[in-house]
């Protein structure tokens, strides 16, 4: 059985209602029916036909076949935002994105129990429990990701995570600066491409943003932005024609 969402958590920035929710989705399955489904969760948003960390994978791997992006032969490094219990890492890894030598994955999520299946699964080299509604207001930076240096990452995903983060906790209250900054703070640790998604009836101001840094020259499109589906599953999203919208940018030097 799958495990209920209570109400609609898109429209929440209670991180903690929404993690206590996740943390429920979290127990690992004894007997996984296919490789990428580690845990409740992983086998509820299947169930309900989630499939855009494959379509994120398959953005990055068009745009290295354009040769718009590039990996190195050795040590590709790559940041996955929201990673709960490993899906996304999964498609790479399934895509032989990441079968340089030395490639290494870091995750963040603010579930620690979803955190720890992605540890027993083992795709990831680094793992951080923190939350991106937390963060530096007067800095107007993101506390998880300002542990990195400056282009720590060959390419970024922040998948399913955008719908979740209070635009306000980053100073000021104007709503295309402050998604603004998070998107910079992400182009800051990249060196290649950032790719991230956000539900169709939500994501008008985060598109917004990510044309403002265009504008700024901070990274360019790789593709034009591709309407995806995002859990058609799931009665109470699809009844409402929500979708996804895909993003992806290759990160100016």
């Amino acid at each position: 059985m799958s495990v209920p969402m209570e109400g609609d958590l898109g429209l929440s920035f209670d991180s903690e209602a929404v993690r206590k929710t996740y943390d429920a989705w979290a127990d690992p399955l004894a007997s996984p029916a296919r490789g990428d489904v580690k845990s409740v969760y992983s086998r509820t948003v299947r169930e309900w036909g989630y499939r855009c960390p494959e379509l994120a994978t398959d953005a990055l791997v068009r745009a290295i076949r354009a040769g718009a992006v590039r990996l190195p032969k050795r040590g590709a490094r790559v940041l996955d935002v929201g990673c709960a219990d490993g899906l996304q890492a999964e498609s790479l890894s399934s895509a032989g994105v990441l079968a340089g030598e030395d490639s290494r994955v870091c995750g963040i999520d603010f579930s620690e129990r979803l955190l720890a299946v992605a540890r027993g699964a083992g795709r990831y080299h680094s793992l951080v429990c923190d939350d991106l509604n937390r963060c530096d207001a007067e800095a107007e930076i993101d506390v998880a990701t300002a542990r990195f240096e400056d282009d720590a990452f060959h390419v970024s995903f922040c998948v399913g995570v955008l719908t979740y983060v209070d635009p306000d906790a980053y100073a000021g209250g104007d709503e295309t600066r402050n998604r603004r900054n998070l998107l910079r703070e992400l182009s800051r640790v990249t060196s290649g491409a950032v790719i991230f998604t956000c539900r169709t009836d939500m994501c008008a101001p985060w598109e917004r943003a990510a044309r403002a840094l265009v504008d700024e020259g901070v990274w360019r499109p790789l593709e034009p932005p591709m309407t995806v589906p995002y859990l058609p599953g799931n009665a109470s999203y699809r009844d409402k024609g929500v979708e996804a919208r895909l993003f992806a940018f290759a990160v100016n030097d």
